[in-house]
């Protein structure tokens, strides 16, 4: 009828059926989503690549994330295992091995000099001055999508004023050093 995948899922989801068969919609949705990836060819300079993932290349580790998560909820999984197999492929060959090389280049040249604030400015610039109560999420693994997830419910309060930025973090990266650097 004219409909596009993502408009059927939701649709079939929505009918007598659709709670026995929504963990199949949704790993249709978001494989749907991740489609978009393909073709993928990321910014070259530093401020660029951070400033594109921010605005739109972080939604294939959503869709990624949501997909994967569906698919482990699907009891046979069997008539969805060469569909995992090519979402797979096309989030590592056609997305992550293209923003990983390009993150790596952009090192390289000019050890990723840019204008973002770098971590150990964080407490200086971002919470010292504040007057009202604050409250700061510190964590060394929490992916940039999942914490847009988390900005967008947390934006839904009116009780609350969200801001969301993004920081330069150290090299090595790794949770002692970080932490000591954000605290």
């Amino acid at each position: 009828s004219g409909k596009q995948i993502p408009k059927i899922c939701e649709l079939r989801e929505r009918l007598h059926f659709g709670t026995a068969f929504q963990w199949e919609y949704r790993a249709l949705y978001y494989g749907h989503e991740l489609l978009h990836a393909v073709g993928y060819e990321p910014q070259r300079e530093p401020d660029r690549i951070i400033e594109e993932y921010c605005r739109r290349d972080y939604r294939y580790d959503t869709a990624y994330r949501h997909f994967i998560c569906a698919y482990d909820q699907i009891e046979d999984t069997i008539e969805f295992e060469a569909l995992k197999d090519r979402m797979e492929n096309i989030y590592t060959t056609e997305y992550l091995e293209k923003i990983v090389y390009s993150w790596n280049e952009a090192y390289r040249r000019d050890g990723m000099r840019t204008g973002i604030m770098p971590q150990g400015n964080f407490y200086r610039e971002k919470v010292e001055k504040v007057k009202e109560k604050v409250a700061v999420i510190i964590s060394d693994a929490l992916r940039y999508e999942v914490a847009m997830q988390l900005f967008d419910r947390l934006e839904q309060d009116q009780n609350c004023t969200v801001s969301m930025d993004v920081m330069m973090g150290i090299v090595p990266s790794y949770t002692a050093l970080g932490m000591a650097n954000l605290l």
